[in-house]
């Protein structure tokens, strides 16, 4: 007499390549700020950027567009990392700091808001005339 067995799959022990353990997002943006932080390649851009004396611009808002998705590039984090530091040089606060980008994941998104209490824009930007604002449009 023939009789069917079941057979059961033996789950294979290695993680995939998309389960592989990693540093939480804001832990690799953190990491990367520090490094930022400490390059000669920062200061010389805030230098440049901000100046050392009273002609320096002092702008109340900041805006980046097309930064690209955090949780996915490290050069979109490492360009975030360089957005905070610069922000916090020039004194714009994180709540005047707005992003948008179409490939935003809700990881990205999470981590904008949560983590670094910044602005995520849908894709509409109302103008605030009485503010200076600085952009970042970066790659």
């Amino acid at each position: 007499m023939f009789s069917y067995t079941t057979v059961q799959r033996k789950k294979n022990k290695k993680k995939r390549r998309n389960e592989v353990d990693r540093p939480s997002l804001a832990f690799q943006l953190d990491d990367g700020r520090r490094k930022i932080v400490a390059s000669d390649w920062f200061k010389r851009s805030v230098e440049l950027i901000i100046g050392d004396d009273d002609s320096s611009i002092h702008p109340d808002e900041a805006l980046c567009l097309g930064l690209g998705s955090p949780s996915s590039s490290a050069v979109a984090r490492t360009q975030l990392a360089f957005l905070v530091e610069l922000c916090a040089q020039m004194d714009i606060s994180p709540e005047s700091v707005s992003l948008y980008d179409p490939v935003f994941s809700e990881e990205d998104k999470q981590l904008l808001r949560d983590h670094l209490k910044f602005k995520v824009l849908n894709g509409e930007m109302e103008p605030n005339a009485r503010a200076s604002k600085v952009f970042f449009t970066l790659r």
